[in-house]
Formats: C-alpha cells, sequence, structure tokens
C-alpha cells in the first residue's frame, strides 16, 4: 500500500498543461503524478507540526497557490519554472 493512501494527506487534484498535481490538506509537499505512478515530489518549507495546513487549492495560468488553513502562508507554485514563493504579506492565521 503507497504511504499516501490514507490519512487525509491530500485531497484535490489540479490538471495545468497535462500534468496533475496532487494538493495537500495535512501534508506539506505537492505531488506530481501519472496515470500510474508519482513522478515528483515538491517539498514545501516545513512550517507546522500540526495537522490541517492548508484548505483549498486554485491555479491561475501556469500557478498553482495553496491556500493555507495553519500554514503561515499562501504557497504559490510556478509549473513552469519549478519555483515556490511563500506570500506572507496580509495572511493573518489565527489558532
Amino acid at each position: 500500500m503507497n504511504e499516501y493512501a490514507g490519512g487525509n494527506y491530500y485531497f484535490q487534484v489540479i490538471t495545468i498543461d497535462e500534468k496533475h498535481y496532487v494538493c495537500p490538506i495535512c501534508a506539506q509537499d505537492i505531488l506530481v503524478v501519472t496515470e500510474k505512478e508519482i513522478v515528483k515530489k515538491i517539498e514545501l518549507d516545513r512550517r507546522i507540526e500540526q495537522k490541517g495546513a492548508f484548505y483549498g487549492a486554485r491555479s491561475v495560468g501556469e500557478y498553482l497557490f495553496l491556500l493555507p488553513n495553519n500554514y503561515p502562508a499562501i504557497v504559490r507554485y510556478d509549473t513552469k519554472n519549478d519555483t515556490i514563493m511563500y506570500i506572507t504579506d496580509g495572511v493573518d492565521i489565527c489558532k
């Protein structure tokens, strides 16, 4: 059994340019998958040690945005350049 199969680590798949990005809810990484396997794991900065890091994800053009729940930043992943930006200005996580 795959280690990611249970535990509510991931919850949403977004397709950009024929690549499928499996977005986290409790995990702190993004998975890139084909129909049969995980082809890449995009690790994010480990900024929290609790569940519920994110509550949603959206795509805008070539960008994938992870929307924070307990994570202290909006994460913007550039699918063309394979770069990550952490947007903390205006993000108020009060827990």
